[in-house]
């Protein structure tokens, strides 16, 4: 099988196009502080918000005319948290282009997003300090349980309409020496939608082996899904 043997070092610009003609890819990246943990002699640099950082992201895409056409996001770890913070975002902008945003959102694929954080991002090391990314995502930190809060807010009252599904690693992860789990089953269920458990780590459950993996393939089905929707 040809699809079986394909590998690709940006699998979404690279398949989609193949199974989803006329699909727009968007990929949005974003930087994190150098030193998670950094150590206490050198000084802190100043580093924007989960939530300010959002409204960033917010602006480029509707400045790249997202919000014309049916949406379906995909994040990973803590790329699905600032997909969760747009969305709750853009639902309560006065914003018309912004608003357009919620409206077109029809789906969403986390792979190991961390709902209600990660207990690795509790660790206190010697002479180190965490960074403004790893304390918004500590184990039930403030910042995760109300952005969880808000967003089945907005699924429950109606006024986000998205079909979720989920990944979550079920093998430890290597870092440095030792085997950890980044993201629990419990963090990783969003409390709506298919949680579906996978035999991979943290690093490659976003990362398909070919385009009959089952990681892709329920991406495509999603997409299926939602956009026969639209068009019934």
């Amino acid at each position: 099988d040809r699809r079986e043997g394909e590998v690709s070092r940006c699998w979404p610009r690279d398949w989609l196009p193949q199974d989803c003609p006329g699909v727009r890819v968007i990929a949005l990246n974003y930087t994190t502080d150098p030193y998670l943990w950094r150590p206490v002699w050198i000084n802190k640099r100043c580093r924007t918000s989960m939530s300010e950082r959002a409204w960033e992201m917010m602006h480029h895409l509707s400045e790249l005319g997202v919000g014309e056409q049916t949406i379906v996001w995909v994040g990973h770890s803590k790329g699905g948290l600032f997909v969760k913070q747009m969305l709750v975002h853009a639902c309560s902008s006065s914003d018309s282009k912004m608003a357009a945003i919620s409206k077109q959102s029809r789906g969403i694929l986390f792979y190991s997003v961390p709902h209600r954080g990660s207990p690795l991002a509790n660790l206190n090391l010697p002479l180190l300090r965490q960074s403004i990314e790893l304390t918004e995502v500590q184990k039930d930190s403030a910042e995760v349980i109300a952005l969880h809060a808000k967003f089945r807010g907005l699924l429950d009252s109606h006024q986000l309409t998205v079909e979720v599904r989920s990944f979550i690693e079920t093998t430890l992860t290597l870092m440095s020496l030792v085997y950890v789990r980044i993201v629990s089953v419990e963090s990783a269920d969003a409390e709506i939608g298919e949680l579906y458990g996978v035999p991979i780590d943290h690093r490659n459950i976003c990362k398909p082996r070919s385009r009959n993996c089952f990681l892709y393939r329920e991406l495509l089905s999603l997409i299926e899904a939602v956009t026969a929707e639209r068009r019934s």
